[in-house]
Formats: C-alpha cells, structure tokens, sequence
C-alpha cells in the first residue's frame, strides 16, 4: 500500500528509521500487513496516498480544476 505521512509530520520507515515518509510527494509503498505501519495510520500519523488522491480530485472538482 502506499502511504504518506499525515500534513506536517515525517514518518519513520519501520526497518530503516534514518530513512523518512514525507507528508508529500508521490507516496511510499509499505507492506500492507505490517503492525507498525497499521499503528501510524491508525493513530493518523500516516494516511492512505490513495486518500489523499481523492481529497485534492474532489477539491479540485470543487475549484473548477484550478
């Protein structure tokens, strides 16, 4: 799955935590089943990059695309 991290915050990779999930960009892929990525979007330090698609489409609808 792929994940950013929640606006304003950089999120640890779980193995690598030097490495950061940013809260922009094209989005990290995860491992799906992993608890540690399931606890960060569960206490909303990490949402769905599929989410955040949809949010700015349906903004961008609102806007007129602009």
């Amino acid at each position: 799955m792929k994940v950013l991290a929640a606006p304003g915050l950089e999120c640890p990779m779980e193995n690598e935590p030097r490495k950061r999930i940013p809260d922009s960009g094209p989005g990290v892929d995860v491992p799906d089943g992993s608890p540690f990525y399931q606890r960060l979007i569960a206490d909303g330090s990490l949402v769905l990059y599929a989410d955040v698609k949809l949010k700015s489409a349906k903004a961008a609808d609102k806007t007129g695309g602009q």
